[in-house]
């Protein structure tokens, strides 16, 4: 994994599409073909991270191709200069070639001397502003199900606000995707502890996963699911009850057994006065 980790480390944040091809088939040679080494998480972390670069190049692609509708030359000039900046990072023939017609495209507007209609202005204007206030509702800073709900509900909000929606529609349905995906995960997160319920064997596994489910807690707050979460925990609870009531079973058993026979028939004695007692009670 030390080399699969030196040649990971050495890709730069500006690599192209040929690095991240070679450093993958680079990586795959350095597992000399050991399914154990494919299988552990490290690697399988690194193989997604890199495959997911190479994604999002693809994603930027869409997302310049959608920002030339409606653009304004003082745009133009903006995206031509990002896209000439990451240009040599599009090494595939058919990326580079949707480079090269994206710059083709911006040229003409850029060179054109127009003057752009003020409502046109003023429109891309709201729209700029109106994707600032819609990038807040980023995953990073909503930690809970339901401040992922809110957020997809303001988005899909500001969304129906924008006066050009079609420029910006790859990138609001990643962001819509993420939100999702991390209600998702939360929700994965949940059901696989309660798939642990039926395996705990010790007090120290349930101790852990009393401790886990309490971590979820303000996650699944004021959420569809948070009755189903509570009911979980009420499931732990009594499990926990039953435990320590076993254990001081033992202990009394243990002690009761360690008594001379004599001493047992008074203890027997006593049981049975206090259980006619309790009978005696509940009639």
């Amino acid at each position: 994994m030390e080399k699969i980790n030196l040649r990971y480390n050495s890709l730069s944040t500006n690599a192209s599409q040929e690095d991240y091809i070679k450093a993958l088939s680079e990586i795959e040679n350095l597992t000399n073909n050991l399914e154990i080494v494919k299988q552990e998480s490290q690697y399988q972390t690194i193989i997604q991270d890199v495959e997911s670069k190479q994604a999002d190049l693809e994603t930027t692609l869409e997302i310049w191709s959608e920002r030339l509708t409606g653009i304004t030359k003082n745009e133009a000039l903006k995206l031509s200069q990002e896209v000439s900046e990451q240009k040599n990072r599009f090494t595939q023939i058919e990326s580079a070639q949707k480079v090269k017609e994206i710059l083709e495209q911006l040229n003409p507007i850029i060179l054109e001397i127009s003057n752009e209609e003020e409502t046109q202005a003023r429109k891309q204007q709201q729209d700029s502003e109106i994707m600032q206030q819609l990038r807040q509702n980023n995953p990073k800073f909503l930690n809970t199900i339901n401040l992922c709900q809110q957020g997809i509900e303001k988005i899909t909000n500001l969304r129906s606000q924008l006066n050009y929606p079609e420029r910006f529609n790859t990138e609001i349905e990643q962001l819509i995707n993420a939100l999702n995906n991390q209600v998702l995960d939360f929700q994965q997160q949940f059901e696989n502890l309660k798939e642990q319920v039926d395996k705990i064997e010790t007090d120290q596994q349930l101790s852990q996963l009393q401790t886990d489910l309490a971590k979820l807690d303000l996650i699944f707050k004021d959420s569809d699911d948070y009755s189903e979460y509570q009911q979980l925990l009420e499931v732990l609870k009594t499990k926990s009850i039953d435990r320590k009531n076993e254990s001081q079973e033992e202990k009394i058993i243990d002690l009761f057994i360690q008594l001379p026979p004599e001493r047992q028939q008074i203890l027997y004695a006593k049981l049975g006065e206090y259980l006619s007692k309790e009978e005696e009670i509940n009639e």
